[in-house]
Order: C-alpha cells, then sequence, then structure tokens
C-alpha cells in the first residue's frame, strides 16, 4: 500500500492556477481597501448618488481583479518555474521557502506592474506623493506573493499527515 503522501498529489499547474487566484485575490482586497479609505478611487466632490458610486466601485473592482489575476498569471510563470526546479532538485518542502519566494517575486514584479498605463502609481518623478505610492505597491505586491507562495505550499508541497 501506498504512503498517504503519495496517495494525494495535486499537480504543479493546478497549485500555480490556485496560488494565481489567491495572489490575485489578496491584490484586489488590499487595492481596494486602500482606494476605500483614502478616497482615491470614488469621486468624493460631486454628488453622485451611494447607488452610483457602488457601481464606480464594483466596475473599479472588476477591471482590477481581471488585470491582476492576467499579470499574475503571465508575469509570475517563470519565477515560479525557477524556484519549483529549485524545490524539487533540493527536495525543499518548507513553507519559509515558497512564502518568501512569492514575496521576492511579488517585489521584483513591483517595477513591471508600476508601468503598466493608468493602472499604477506614477513613480517617473522622485516626488514624495510618487515615492509614496511606489511604497505601497511594494508592499501590496510583496504581500500578495507571499500569499501564493504559501498557497502553493499549502497546496502542492505540506507533508501530509499519515492516518494510522
Amino acid at each position: 500500500m501506498k504512503n498517504s503522501e503519495d496517495s494525494f498529489k495535486i499537480p504543479h499547474s493546478f497549485g500555480y492556477c490556485c496560488a494565481v487566484a489567491a495572489s490575485s485575490l489578496c491584490f484586489v482586497i488590499l487595492f481596494e481597501s486602500l482606494m476605500v479609505v483614502s478616497s482615491l478611487g470614488s469621486e468624493t466632490a460631486t454628488n453622485f448618488s451611494f447607488a452610483m458610486k457602488a457601481f464606480e466601485l464594483f466596475a473599479f473592482t472588476v477591471m482590477i481583479s481581471t488585470i491582476g489575476c492576467l499579470f499574475s498569471f503571465i508575469t509570475s510563470i517563470i519565477p515560479f518555474l525557477i524556484g519549483l526546479a529549485i524545490a524539487i532538485k533540493f527536495r525543499i518542502h518548507s513553507p519559509v521557502y515558497f512564502i518568501v519566494g512569492g514575496a521576492i517575486t511579488g517585489g521584483v514584479l513591483c517595477p513591471l506592474f508600476l508601468s503598466i498605463p493608468n493602472f499604477g502609481f506614477n513613480v517617473q518623478n522622485p516626488e514624495p506623493d510618487s515615492m509614496m505610492g511606489l511604497i505601497v505597491s511594494l508592499s501590496i505586491l510583496v504581500l500578495s506573493g507571499a500569499v501564493a507562495g504559501w498557497t502553493y505550499w499549502r497546496l502542492c508541497h505540506r507533508k501530509k499527515p499519515s492516518r494510522a
């Protein structure tokens, strides 16, 4: 009889897709929370109704979700494959490895995210506002990457407890 660790194995591709989905969800929640708290994403000076503002927030959330998921899926595949090859080669199953790898991937991809026109913060000029935008974007992407790493580890590399 096979070991319980080998009896249930989630494919790496499915784990990667779940990690991207978790990362995108984390990104959307953090980004939308920032927009609501700072009132950057809504019209506060107008007399729009609550329903109109809610619809605007919903539409913006759908846009952010779509762009965030596509961005994560396309840009993180190469760092994911490199990290996976290292983990398999050296038989690494530590959650810290995957969390740190995801966080580093998020941090490295931050400048690419910021270069998306009309989506990222304007960091072309080293002004205090643009530097604050860079710091906020970096922290959101690093945290989202860490969530992706933890999700992937949880699904694909966690040692399952043996049932006696």
